[in-house]
């Protein structure tokens, strides 16, 4: 038969303690990269929202070469930039299949915005840098 005291009492309180403490360290930290995943997501998905809008935008047809180039040079640095949003998404932990669901997600953005825009007239003074909430 064991004998209760205040000793062993304390030393079951204690543990107790440190169970719960470390259950609920554990529910913060999921919660954490909960909130990092869900960054890491949203940041692919503006890239791709950017890099698809300056892609599918149409053009005037008296641009000329400087014009020309400048927005090849455009769509080349949003292409990179979510390349390199994606790599740092996969180092962050996320897996082919999230960044690509916020791929297709930013693409079906940014697609959106250029035949949204086409279909309001003012299709050449289009800014593919601001994405408001939907």
């Amino acid at each position: 038969m064991y004998s209760v005291n205040k000793f062993n009492i304390v030393k079951i309180s204690v543990l107790v303690g440190v169970i719960l403490s470390s259950s609920s360290c554990e529910s913060i930290g999921n919660m954490q990269s909960e909130k990092k995943e869900q960054e890491l997501l949203k940041k692919v998905e503006l890239a791709s929202a950017v890099y698809y809008c300056e892609y599918e935008k149409p053009y005037p047809n008296n641009e000329n070469d400087e014009e020309y180039q400048r927005r090849q040079n455009k769509i080349e640095a949003e292409r990179q930039n979510l390349e390199l949003t994606e790599i740092r998404a996969k180092q962050g932990g996320l897996t082919e299949e999230k960044i690509q669901e916020a791929r297709d997600a930013g693409e079906a953005k940014g697609r959106r915005k250029v035949a949204e825009n086409i279909a309001s007239r003012s299709r050449f003074y289009l800014s593919c840098d601001y994405f408001g909430k939907d």
